[in-house]
């Protein structure tokens, strides 16, 4: 029960390694604002929590609008009173390539991956520092590292974003160390959550995984969940700026 009397706040809640996140940590004893696009997802994922013992809310939230995320922080605070932890899970793929990438493509992925990420720090820290401190989680990826073509080309844009996030995270730990606040980050590798229209379940997929995998398997989406407990807990007091990979031995090779 390392949540015991936390809230956490997480975005793209609705689905994926957001929901399993939620379902995680409100095991754990902690407290959930679900945030996601998707105001039906969202409140799906709360439900869970609900129905699993744990307490939870949900919000929608597009954390590309600085005025819903702010409207977002508010209602966090109505429902719980503090805000300790934050998970900035939302993201964003588009599968274009250099030649075919266009400006709605680039500013999707941009605007979600990375602006997002910073206006979600920039309304949630302040009340993180006010509750004493806590922990933060972004969402980057192995694409931070390495590169990845799952097709004929890369996603350079989605590959940017991620690495911009990487960044972020070691600049902001010199910064929010001083206010008891730590911030890291998971790269996770191949998981199968069908982001991005990914099929797992396809021969060609399972091919894949098998050639950059050290395990031979695609990672689930509470392996991630796992991960993103341990670095907002107290069990990891001394990380922080840290990215931890979460990729199944990918960076082996």
């Amino acid at each position: 029960m390392r949540f015991t009397d936390t809230v956490t706040v997480i975005t793209g809640a609705g689905a994926g390694m957001g929901r399993a996140t939620a379902l995680r940590l409100a095991a754990e004893g902690g407290k959930i604002m679900c945030l996601d696009l998707s105001a039906e997802s969202a409140a799906e994922t709360a439900e869970l929590v609900r129905a699993a013992g744990g307490a939870a809310e949900s919000f929608r939230c597009d954390v590309r609008d600085r005025a819903a995320i702010e409207a977002a922080r508010d209602y966090a605070i109505k429902s719980f009173g503090a805000v300790h932890n934050l998970v900035n899970s939302a993201g964003a793929l588009t599968m274009q390539g250099l030649a075919d990438t266009d400006d709605a493509g680039w500013n999707l992925v941009m605007d979600v991956n990375v602006k997002g990420v910073f206006l979600m720090l920039q309304a949630f820290v302040p009340e993180i520092e006010r509750a004493g401190g806590g922990s933060i989680v972004n969402i980057t990826s192995i694409e931070a590292e390495v590169v990845v073509a799952s097709g004929e080309n890369t996603q350079p844009h989605y590959a940017c974003s991620k690495g911009a996030v990487k960044t972020m995270t070691r600049t902001l730990a010199h910064d929010l160390g001083r206010k008891n606040i730590r911030i890291n980050a998971i790269a996770p590798g191949l998981i199968a959550t069908g982001f991005g229209g990914s099929n797992p379940g396809s021969e060609r997929y399972q091919q894949y995984v098998h050639e950059h995998s050290a395990l031979r398997r695609a990672g689930q989406a509470d392996e991630i969940a796992g991960a993103i407990a341990f670095l907002l807990s107290k069990d990891a007091s001394y990380v922080t700026g840290a990215q931890l990979p979460v990729d199944g031995g990918w960076l082996i090779y």
